[in-house]
Formats: C-alpha cells, structure tokens, sequence
C-alpha cells in the first residue's frame, strides 16, 4: 500500500489545475533548437555527444511513444540513431548490452539542463517489440556518463495485454519535475479475452541532478486524463 503524502498530492493537483486551466492562451510549443543529425564522428567527447541531442526551450514539454513502426515520420521522437561510438557514455549498462546482442538502437531525442554539468537526455531506445520505449537519461557532463534512467513513455499491445504511458515534463521556479500517466491492461480470461482489466495511475517525480525522486503514485482516471493528454500531445 502507497503511503501518500498531503504534499506530493498537493502537488499533483496543482498541476492538474495548471493543465485544465493554466493554459487558456494558445501554446507556445514545444520550441527546440535543431541538432545535427549527422553520424557522430568515433571519437566523441563528453560535450560532442551532448550536442547530439536537441535543446528543450519550453517550460512545459510533452512526451509520448506511438504504435506506428512503420512511419516515424513526423513523430517528434524519432531521434537521431546512435552508433557503438556512443555506447561509452552509458557505461556498464544492461540496455546497451541488449543493443549489442541484437535488441535494437538508441535513438538521441532532446535534451534539458539541471545544473550546468549535469543534463536530462531523452532517448528512445529498445523495447519488447521494437523501439517504443522513451526514457530519460541523466547525464553528467564531467565523468561523460549517465547516472540513472527513467521510462516516461511507452505504447505497445499483445492479446489483450497493453501498455500506453506518456508524460508532461515541467520546468517550474527552475526545476524540472515531471507527470507520468499510465494505462496498463491485463485479460482476466487469456482463453477468450473477453475481459480486460486496465488501471490507471498518474506518478509524479522531481528530477534533480542525483536521480529521480518519487513524490507520488496514484490511481487515476484515464476518461479524465484524455482530455489533459490530448491538449498537451501538440506541444
């Protein structure tokens, strides 16, 4: 059982409240400064790699994964594909050894600052079936490794199973924050699948330079989470 806390719940209420009624103006969107996509050279430093990724210039930034494997067209995370020479900034990492089994590629996304050495990375990167999962990576600058990682989006299905989780990152007095909403669904019946149970559950963490710190976890309601997921999916 959760032990909720009145703050982190406070928390999370104001920032409902900012998502249904803070944004009345239209959005600015989400404003990133462009990265080059070009294959990064085999000898990348700490800094080299980091501009591999494009710079988050908004205060509120939306974060999704798609079922669409097959056209990444114009999906905002598509990212830039990482080869071996960049797999030394994640250091002894079980992600990168199932990339080098065979388990897919990272793709490099955007980026965000938490303290002048220390940054959040969005990559998309592996999952089950393809690379669906987006994560956020916190890298520091200094040592060129990242620190810790966290899954802040996701979309796949399989015989009643189903996993939708997307995200809404928040900069707010200079430190970023971030809400996950997720909707995970399992058959009660894997003969007929007639019966789907799906939960719902809205986390929230603050990101600082050292990890990520859960303030809390709640059960939620995806008819009303639609609504805030739908207006921010365009920034």
């Amino acid at each position: 059982m959760v032990n909720f806390q009145v703050p982190s719940l406070i928390f999370v209420f104001l920032i409902h409240c900012f998502l249904f009624w803070g944004c009345n103006t239209t959005p600015s969107g989400s404003k990133v400064q462009s990265a080059q996509p070009t294959a990064p050279a085999q000898h990348l430093s700490p800094t080299q790699f980091l501009e591999l990724f494009k710079t988050i210039e908004t205060d509120s930034f939306f974060i999704e994964s798609t079922g669409d494997a097959a056209d990444l067209t114009n999906f905002k995370f598509k990212g830039a594909e990482l080869d071996s020479s960049c797999f030394k900034f994640f250091g002894d990492s079980v992600l990168i050894d199932w990339v080098q089994r065979g388990g897919g590629q990272l793709f490099a996304c955007y980026r965000f600052p938490l303290t002048p050495t220390v940054y959040g990375l969005i990559l998309r990167t592996p999952s089950d079936y393809w690379e669906s999962s987006i994560r956020i990576f916190l890298y520091d600058l200094q040592s060129g490794q990242t620190i810790q990682d966290l899954e802040v989006g996701e979309a796949w299905g399989d015989a009643g199973d189903s996993l939708s989780k997307c995200a809404l990152l928040i900069r707010q007095n200079g430190k970023w924050k971030i809400l996950i909403f997720q909707n995970l669904c399992h058959p009660l019946d894997e003969e007929t699948l007639d019966d789907i149970e799906c939960v719902d559950s809205t986390f929230s963490y603050s990101i600082l330079p050292s990890g990520f710190r859960e303030q809390s976890r709640i059960q939620s309601d995806t008819a009303k989470e639609n609504p805030v997921i739908r207006r921010f999916s365009r920034l």
